[in-house]
């Protein structure tokens, strides 16, 4: 029951996140087009006029990652899901290991002639799990630094933005 519960927040918690995510990638990229459809090209002779472009890069920046964020947070999904399904094989494979004493060996997923082929098919499991679990752990450190480099973009291309907003007509 509490199993049940915990996979329910999961998937609101992994919804949230999702429409977090593509709320600030529609934000970035609706931004980006606001500030080119507003800029009029001129020679960059001082710094107050190189702040706009500098802004546009940023926020073409923010952008990029936050796609490729998304698209590794998908990455994440799938291979979470081989390493769970291994688990699942893994644990049926073992259990009819410890329980079958006959010549063939059924479980839900195959049926196998001997033990032996069974005991193999869960050696091959537990490989692709751990293969799954390196993969995992390289697209967390990789998704974790796309979300720093979006948000950093982001809140960096705002402030440019602002300020340039403010000093232009002074200057």
């Amino acid at each position: 029951m509490s199993g049940q519960r915990s996979l329910e927040m999961y998937k609101a918690y992994q919804a949230g996140a999702q429409k977090l995510d593509y709320f600030i990638i529609g934000l970035s990229a609706a931004t980006f087009a606001y500030v080119v459809q507003q800029y009029k090209p001129h020679r960059i002779a001082g710094f107050l006029e190189g702040l706009e472009p500098l802004s546009m890069i940023l926020l073409l920046g923010a952008v990029y990652f936050g796609l490729r964020r998304a698209e590794r947070v998908v990455e994440a999904d799938r291979w979470n899901f081989v390493a769970l399904k291994c688990n699942e094989e893994i644990a049926e494979g073992e259990k009819v290991l410890s329980t079958s004493v006959t010549f063939k060996v059924h479980t839900t997923s195959a049926t196998f002639e001997n033990r032996e082929e069974l005991s193999a098919y869960i050696e091959r499991q537990k490989r692709d799990r751990q293969d799954a679990q390196r993969r995992l752990l390289k697209l967390n450190t990789a998704t974790q630094q796309d979300y720093r480099l979006r948000n950093m973009s982001l809140g960096a291309a705002l402030v440019i933005l602002t300020v340039h907003r403010l000093l232009v007509p002074y200057f």
